[in-house]
């Protein structure tokens, strides 16, 4: 038996649903070890997309013995293993035998969409979202199963049985893992089902009711570092190694990002951009386009979030890119940016759809203040700054509501990559913007929420010593040039807003 102070490494198993990457680090954040493996998705009709089960788990266990394999370290020499999954892709399976009953429903998946549209006019949603924190939306887990249970022949009879088990992918291959010890999920994965009451950390009668699920199905919810059984021999992997968290890939960020303070924010850049402000203990049910989640914790006393999406379409960065062919990549965007200095007056007004932080209905876009000075250059900065006027809109709104100002923003994704946007939304925001030196942030997060789990760590507060900054961008203008900056957006969204009567 290898001493604990011999278990030098964490695994990360990021579980995406179009594939499984797994990443090793040591004790210092270091990556020792990494592989990723790609997973077929199925689409059987228009509108549905489905996994194989069991690819979900052979590409677990695989990945995880290419990156460890990679890393020239043994399976011995890990002190926990961390899983963070893509929330609502739902998998069935026999509770005696462990096997699939059906193909997992994918996160993209649009089976719901009739189910979640009769909710919606029957006016379910407030009383929904009070108990859950969420908008109804087809992409729930909790309209997944319902429809599998109404489907797939003998499923419900089964599951009335007890026959049947239900879990998102984390559960799934806990299962596996665990040789059925284990039938578990976290509070982040369990609060995006649309099925678990946010306030009682219990699945909801309600809503089970409502949806004809039975809650016998249903994984137990434990908080994220709770610890989630242990490995048994499988293939290659040994038996005894502590399975120490699970979260959604969000939350796990959060942690590998360092956010653990009340008031820090998060905002994950890629096409648009999704905000996330923790909001520590204190339950708040979001209003409007906002929604409450569960962040990542330790014991059974909830931590909470709130959340948003900037959901824009039409006139964009990427518009820019594949419509106008302006240029070829997003990375281009950077130097094109620097060299349209000023911005020339021009502002680009994305389309939004009825869901916005103008509380307008859907719009139109509109590029206003063109002028024969005005190149091409510029319409590509314009985009950017689009995105970071829409980021301090929303993060303004999303403070207000949560009731604490933000007192830090940490950014990352693909689109963080850009020093024009960091900069420019550090100075729109008059704060200082963070990056992190790695992209692996969702990995970092839930490996050391993992060794937290197994005492290689003793406090949360100790992601500080591991989760460093690549840059920090601080503001570079006067309140003065801010204010007519301000100006000039809000001008040209109201003249959108008008185009459109």
């Amino acid at each position: 038996m290898v001493k604990k102070e011999e278990r030098k490494f964490l695994v990360a198993i990021e579980l995406l649903g179009t594939g499984t990457e797994v990443i090793v680090f040591d004790f210092d954040g270091a990556i020792k070890g990494r592989s990723f493996n790609a997973i077929n998705q199925f689409y059987p009709e228009e509108g549905l997309v489905e996994i194989n089960a069991n690819d979900i788990w052979r590409s677990a266990l695989n990945t995880m013995s290419e990156a460890l394999s990679k890393g020239g370290i043994y399976y011995d020499e890990v002190g926990a293993i961390g899983i963070a999954s893509q929330r609502n892709i739902v998998v069935a399976w026999d509770k005696k035998t462990g096997e699939p009953l059906c193909n997992a429903v994918a996160q993209r998946c649009l089976r719901g969409s009739k189910l979640c549209q009769e909710f919606i006019k029957k006016g379910a949603e407030g009383e929904i979202k009070k108990r859950t924190g969420l908008h109804l939306a087809p992409e729930h887990a909790g309209f997944k199963i319902s429809w599998l249970l109404d489907r797939v022949p003998n499923l419900r009879k089964r599951a009335l049985k007890g026959e049947v088990a239900f879990g998102g992918i984390e559960t799934w291959v806990l299962w596996k893992m665990t040789e059925g010890k284990a039938h578990l999920t976290d509070y982040t994965n369990a609060s995006r089902t649309m099925l678990f009451n946010i306030k009682t950390l219990q699945w909801d009668a309600y809503v089970l009711k409502k949806l004809g699920i039975p809650q016998s199905v249903l994984p137990q919810v434990r908080p994220s570092g709770a610890g989630f059984g242990a490995t048994e021999r499988y293939g290659n992997l040994i038996e005894g190694i502590p399975i120490g968290a699970v979260a959604t890939l969000d939350q796990a960020s959060m942690v590998g990002l360092g956010i653990v303070d009340k008031g820090v924010c998060r905002v994950n850049y890629g096409d648009g951009a999704r905000c996330i402000e923790f909001i520590g203990g204190a339950l708040k049910i979001a209003k409007g386009p906002f929604q409450t989640v569960l962040s990542c914790s330790r014991d059974k006393a909830p931590l909470y979030a709130m959340e948003a999406k900037i959901m824009s379409s039409g006139v964009d960065a990427g518009w820019v890119r594949d419509n106008l062919k302006l240029i070829n990549a997003l990375s281009e965007s950077d130097e094109i940016s620097e060299r349209a200095a000023g911005g020339g007056g021009l502002y680009l007004v994305p389309a939004f759809g009825p869901v916005n932080p103008y509380n307008k209905g859907a719009f139109a876009g509109a590029l206003l203040g063109v002028h024969s000075g005005i190149t091409k250059d510029h319409v590509v900065r314009a985009s950017l700054e689009a995105l970071s006027y829409q980021t301090k809109d929303l993060i303004d709104l999303l403070g207000k509501e949560a009731g604490t100002p933000i007192r830090g923003l940490m950014a990352d994704g693909s689109s963080s990559k850009n020093n024009f946007l960091m900069q420019f939304v550090a100075n729109l925001l008059d704060q200082k913007v963070n990056r992190p030196p790695i992209q692996e942030v969702s990995a970092l997060g839930i490996a050391f929420f993992a060794g937290l789990a197994a005492k290689h760590f003793r406090q949360v507060q100790d992601i500080h010593k591991i989760a460093k900054n690549d840059k920090v961008f601080s503001p570079s203008i006067t309140a003065k040039e801010r204010a007519a900056m301000i100006k000039g957006w809000t001008r040209a969204v109201k003249t959108a807003i008008a185009h459109n009567g």
